[in-house]
């Protein structure tokens, strides 16, 4: 066995925006798509197609989804930049929102665009 055989061997399968979104932020902050959606001025659709896996999404610099989408770019980034894993195991309520680089950099791009959960 070569060093080649032994990364492929640790290769993790390609993992899509939406599966993250969805497993790292909305369900361990007990967030839906429709809360995310009011929050940020969009129809439930655009939060849910995202969620879902679909690409369909504006890139419209203008919208506001785009502020939340930051958000969760920058999470994203922060949990590759450094090196961190993104947790396995689902949060409880009892952790805290900055316990992980990927929430405290969706966080930080959240609390960037102006965009507060808790007020909506």
């Amino acid at each position: 066995m070569d060093k080649t055989d032994i990364a492929q061997s640790f290769r993790m399968r390609p993992i899509h925006p939406g599966e993250i979104l969805r497993e790292q932020f909305l369900e361990p902050l007990g967030l839906t798509a429709g809360k995310v959606a009011k929050a940020c001025n969009l129809p439930r659709s655009r939060i849910a197609q995202h969620k879902v896996k679909e690409p369909k999404m504006s890139q419209n610099p203008n919208v506001p989804h785009d502020d939340f989408r930051a958000g969760f770019e920058v999470g994203w980034q922060t949990v590759v930049g450094t090196g961190a894993s993104v947790p396995l195991a689902p949060l409880t309520p009892l952790t805290p929102l900055g316990s992980t680089p990927f929430l405290e950099g969706v966080k930080a791009g959240l609390e960037a665009a102006g965009i507060d959960l808790d007020r909506r």
